[in-house]
């Protein structure tokens, strides 16, 4: 641990403009997501310190491995998307969606480049951790704690992060679980509940599946016997069935995230097929615009909604006295029928689907995206697209696996890229700023391991960052 530490605050006074930058990105990316423009003029500022700090310095683009394929990665994925143009179905907005894949690119391939030491990648992780705690402050500031639990999901009365703090939180804690199973700090564990608490306060589910797949993955790879495996994992087991049981029988957070996953059973057992507290009804369609509505085969003048019975108490479908916006069923209900549609669009055009953005375009009545990363990907830019995307992943993920004896590091990358990938069934990630500063990361810590630096005509220097399994101190240099 004194190594670390150690290595943070002797760097502090040291902090270059590129150091600054990193932390503000990712605060008004992460903590005040609602003022949009300032964010963006902070990531605008951060590449360009890391582009001053790579010509400064001299440093060769294209000589490590790791961060030559996640340019490669990023540049055909991109390039693909662009070539979608040709026959997409809206190119107002695949325009848009052009942008973000771009801007979300230069982020991930910059973070890759920005952590180019020990103490950058340590940095790094603490502004994030920094960061979550600013948003926790700034959540409580904004929503008592008397109201948690009154009015179902909390993150839908924010402005500034929503579902998107809640897996911001989820992502932090998977680091810090990290750390408290290399390191034996128990205490990381605190941090963890507390952020997992409130994410779980938003109504995310998703949350609790990237951290016990990212749990889970970490006790798999670092076991050193059957034994210890099993040990390891019947007490991850045990705690999620203490979790369950909170969820279920907490109010506050029963009313927030339990019933949602209630709601996630009922969808998945044969009952849900016809659930009593829904009724179909038909009503005029006073808004032409909504993109909700559909037009009913009879009469286009009215829509097939689906509301809350009389007689329902459950609050996923209480209805207040005078609402009139449209019902929709269950939310998993809902993802599971984009999911179909999204892959009976990829059948349509299986190799290159129909066009970046145009997914959410051809699935009335929903007219949204897919909440699933893989199957917005195959409807709108076919397996070309998925392979592009998820390769470089998949790269990360096996060469960790190769050499996860060699440093513990690695078992963070693989079990947050495996965790990733799972919660990605949930997710919308390929244009999300938060999502590939992470990926930046592991690009990172794929690049530490074996660096290869040429700085000035100076001899090359090869080095890998420190272990952190059990207080190790020393250095490992080759």
């Amino acid at each position: 641990m004194r190594i670390w530490t150690d290595l943070l605050w002797s760097h502090m006074r040291k902090l270059r403009l590129a150091d600054g930058a990193f932390f503000l990105m990712t605060l008004f990316i992460m903590a005040f997501y609602d003022m949009r423009k300032t964010a963006v003029v902070f990531q605008a500022l951060f590449l360009i310190a890391v582009a001053i700090e790579l010509f400064q310095r001299k440093i060769p683009l294209f000589k490590n491995r790791a961060r030559t394929l996640m340019v490669i990665a990023y540049a055909a994925f991109f390039l693909w998307a662009a070539l979608s143009g040709l026959w997409a179905n809206e190119l107002s907005t695949f325009v848009q969606m052009l942008i973000s894949i771009a801007q979300v690119a230069a982020i991930g391939i910059g973070v890759a480049y920005y952590v180019d030491t020990a103490f950058r990648l340590t940095y790094a992780f603490f502004a994030l951790a920094v960061t979550a705690v600013i948003f926790c402050i700034r959540f409580v500031l904004t929503v008592p704690p008397g109201l948690w639990g009154v009015q179902e999901r909390v993150g839908k009365m924010l402005t500034f992060g929503g579902n998107r703090g809640a897996i911001m939180l989820a992502y932090i804690s998977l680091v810090l679980v990290y750390f408290a199973i290399t390191r034996r700090k128990w205490w990381l564990y605190l941090p963890v509940t507390i952020f997992m608490f409130i994410a779980m306060i938003f109504g995310t589910r998703v949350v609790l599946i990237f951290l016990f797949v990212g749990t889970f993955v970490l006790l798999l790879t670092r076991a050193k016997s059957i034994r210890q495996f099993f040990l390891s994992t019947l007490i991850l087991l045990v705690v999620s069935g203490v979790i369950y049981l909170a969820l279920m029988n907490v109010n506050v957070l029963y009313n927030t995230i339990g019933y949602r996953i209630h709601n996630v059973k009922e969808v998945l057992s044969e009952y849900a097929v016809d659930d009593p507290r829904y009724v179909n009804v038909t009503e005029p369609k006073t808004d032409v615009n909504d993109p909700l509505a559909g037009h009913t085969d009879a009469d286009p003048s009215h829509v097939n909604v689906t509301r809350p019975s009389s007689d329902s108490d459950d609050p996923s479908v209480a209805e207040e006295p005078g609402d009139t916006k449209v019902y929709l069923p269950s939310s998993a209900r809902k993802r599971l029928t984009l999911i179909h549609m999204a892959f009976d669009v990829f059948k349509f055009s299986p190799l290159i689907g129909i066009g970046l953005d145009g997914y959410r375009f051809v699935n009335a009545p929903f007219y949204t995206y897919s909440h699933n990363n893989q199957m917005e990907l195959l409807a709108t830019l076919g397996l070309i697209g998925f392979a592009l995307y998820y390769w470089i992943q998949g790269y990360f993920v096996i060469q960790s696996w190769r050499r996860r004896r060699e440093n513990n590091w690695y078992l963070l990358v693989m079990a947050f890229l495996i965790a990733l990938f799972v919660s990605d069934a949930f997710l919308m990630t390929f244009n999300n700023e938060r999502d590939h500063i992470y990926l930046g990361l592991m690009a990172g810590i794929m690049f530490l391991q074996t660096r290869t630096l040429n700085v000035r005509g100076r001899a090359d220097e090869i080095e890998t960052i420190p272990q952190v399994d059990e207080g190790e101190t020393n250095v490992n240099r080759s």
